[in-house]
């Protein structure tokens, strides 16, 4: 007999609203990242509903901006964003808390005005960078090719300077796995005590490096902080617009002990 499995409750919900990214990232799994098309607010709206009827609905679920560069989309789409999803869930008699926004950007264009959007929306910011930025623009550049860490460390101040809350999530490339020390110097340097690393790995159209499946050998890089497990979330929205995660029996479990310093993005 085939055992039964309990799927849900949904907890996370990915939304791409747009594919077209301002960068070139030579790692990106993204095929189409040159396509400006953007998400239609109706999907949107569908998608939420879909979720809030479902026998997986459970309270409050993160929808997560999340494939291209969310910032790609003009700060008056999250604004009627918002306003739709808070119809939907005055509709249903549920707490604006309900939904919980969040996006990952790589924050080059990150200003006051997309600070006062994430205020006003109560979006939740994470974002993307390599450490410093010997590592993070040897893979993190302009669709020129041009050096993005900059630009990146600005829209960091930004979010520092307005006390909004962020997360990094870092790729670890063949070339940052001699540098453990270094990046964790970084971040702490920097006052970014939330980071998430990622292993670069094989996604849609880009080749894995041969030197980096040689050395990682399956193994957990560790450093100062301890091992890591790959940030939740990342690629998982790398083929449909939207996508929706929860729990479920048949998936294998985290360690049942994390250490004190595990944060899970």
């Amino acid at each position: 007999m085939i055992p039964t499995q309990t799927y849900g409750p949904v907890r996370l919900l990915v939304v791409q609203p747009t594919p077209f990214c301002n960068l070139d990232c030579d790692y990106c799994y993204l095929p189409d990242r040159g396509d400006r098309s953007r998400l239609p607010l109706a999907v949107l709206e569908a998608a939420v509903e879909r979720v809030l009827e479902s026998p997986y609905f459970g309270g409050e679920f993160t929808l997560l901006w999340h494939a291209g560069e969310p910032l790609m989309a003009p700060i008056a789409f999250y604004d009627e964003a918002t306003q739709r999803i808070g119809r939907l869930l005055e509709g249903r008699g549920l707490p604006a808390s309900t939904v919980v926004q969040s996006l990952q950007t790589n924050a080059t264009t990150i200003d006051g005005a997309w600070c006062d959007c994430f205020e006003r929306n109560g979006i939740h910011v994470g974002v993307s960078m390599d450490g410093p930025a010997f590592l993070h623009d040897a893979h993190r550049v302009t669709r020129a090719g041009l050096p993005t860490h900059a630009a990146v460390m600005r829209g960091i101040d930004w979010l520092a300077r307005r006390r909004i809350p962020f997360q990094v999530i870092c790729v670890l490339t063949a070339d940052a796995l001699d540098h453990a020390d270094t990046i964790v110097d970084f971040f702490l340097q920097n006052g970014i005590g939330n980071v998430g690393f990622n292993m670069e790995e094989t996604e849609g159209p880009t080749p894995i490096p041969a030197s980096m499946g040689a050395r990682w050998g399956g193994s957990c890089w560790s450093s100062a902080t301890g091992p890591s497990w790959p940030a939740s979330g990342s690629a998982a929205a790398s083929s449909p617009a939207v996508s929706a995660f929860g729990n479920s029996t048949a998936s294998p479990p985290l360690p049942a002990a994390r250490p004190a310093w595990f944060k899970p993005i």
